[in-house]
């Protein structure tokens, strides 16, 4: 069933910043990248959510998107999970966690 918030955002213009990290997101997700490589990833769409100080559940709900979008294209397992759910079950945690983190 799919998620109601995560087209809330979408008529909303995207930084070019945002736009690069969320393709890139989506890239490694369909590629089967590392784990490394998209919690990096993931960690910086929530330095710049932070940034651009929008709620903790918006940020969450938008990188949910981009996860999303990259699944049709993913198959069966790959390195970064072993399911969407999986996926999404990372993609949260590292996403709240970074938010809340204190320099």
């Amino acid at each position: 069933m799919p998620d109601p918030e995560l087209h809330l955002n979408a008529s909303q213009p995207l930084t070019p910043r945002q736009d690069r990290i969320e393709a890139s997101i989506e890239r490694v997700l369909r590629a089967g990248g590392t784990r490394s490589e998209l919690r990096a990833l993931v960690e910086q769409f929530a330095d710049l959510a932070r940034m651009q100080q929008s709620p903790p559940e918006r940020a969450i709900t938008m990188v949910k998107a981009v996860a999303m979008r990259a699944s049709p294209a993913t198959t069966g397992s790959s390195v970064v999970g072993d399911s969407l759910a999986d996926r999404l079950t990372m993609i949260v945690r590292w996403c709240t966690t970074r938010y809340y983190h204190v320099d």
